[in-house]
């Protein structure tokens, strides 16, 4: 699958995919969950708002606006977003990743109607995801809050935590603070949440994570001091666990955190292999 992400809106599309939400909830198939293509006369006869091109997708163009009614067709319903992706039979994973496109454009277009410094109603520019006061020139992109996730290994285990409202064991995260650097938060976060020093930061991956506008920079990290103690306010329980104490209770696979610790499994499993006789 082919995915071109443009600002730039053809001249004619007689078709197109159209990713649909009302409010945090994604218009799909009943019978497959999969994205309607849609044709101009099953959009102009549809109650659309904030309709926004979003690039081409095998060649064909993508779009997004918010569905005031559910109207398009009896063959689809809408679908909570976060639902679906935790959904172990959903959506390709490349369709999801045009889908997280199209719902944070789509909420930055909801919210940046009037410019947050005049009051101005704002423009949209023709050539790139962005937003011009025509009266003080502010200009403003789609909004993305950087946060850091950390697996913190200390010899053969790994150090997972639990929230207060949840009963689901991870690696640790949190947002980046203004001025600091992505290894300055993962040092920080780790710190206040379970009282350990961490060094050897290493980058493992990213992901994006709509909900909150987040884009996850995942670590791993090496032990260097401390006893864990859980702050008691967004942990409130954490240990050491090896590869075979890890919890039942672990995030779903298709998150980021779920590839942390499955890379853990897997690199102490190898580690096992290496030092058998």
């Amino acid at each position: 699958m082919n995915f071109n992400f443009s600002a730039i809106a053809p001249v004619h599309a007689d078709k197109g995919i159209w990713f649909l939400f009302k409010g945090n909830a994604l218009l799909v198939s009943k019978t497959n969950s999969s994205i309607p293509v849609l044709n101009k006369e099953q959009i102009s006869n549809s109650d659309l708002q904030f309709i926004n091109y979003l690039g081409t997708c095998d060649s064909v163009p993508c779009f997004t606006a918010s569905l005031n009614s559910e109207a398009i067709s009896e063959d689809y319903h809408t679908q909570d977003l976060l639902t679906l992706y935790r959904s172990q039979d959903s959506l390709d994973a490349d369709i999801f990743k045009i889908a997280f496109k199209a719902y944070e454009i789509l909420n930055w277009d909801k919210t940046h109607q009037y410019c947050g410094q005049c009051g101005s109603v704002m423009n949209r520019s023709s050539i790139d995801f962005s937003k011009i006061c025509p009266d003080c020139g502010l200009q403003n992109y789609p909004r993305i809050s950087p946060a850091v996730i950390t697996a913190v290994i200390k010899e053969n285990k790994i150090l997972l935590a639990r929230h207060p409202r949840s009963e689901i064991f991870s690696v640790l995260a949190g947002y980046v603070e203004a001025g600091e650097t992505l290894e300055d938060a993962v040092r920080r976060e780790v710190m206040e949440e379970v009282n350990i020093e961490v060094k050897n930061i290493r980058y493992f991956a990213s992901e994006p994570w709509v909900f909150s506008h987040a884009l996850m920079v995942a670590y791993t990290a090496e032990y260097q001091s401390g006893e864990i103690k859980a702050d008691g306010e967004e942990i409130e329980e954490a240990a050491w666990f090896s590869a075979e104490e890890i919890p039942q209770r672990i995030p779903r696979k298709v998150s980021i955190s779920r590839k942390l610790i499955d890379w853990f499994i897997n690199r102490n499993s190898e580690i096992s292999l290496a030092c058998s006789p």
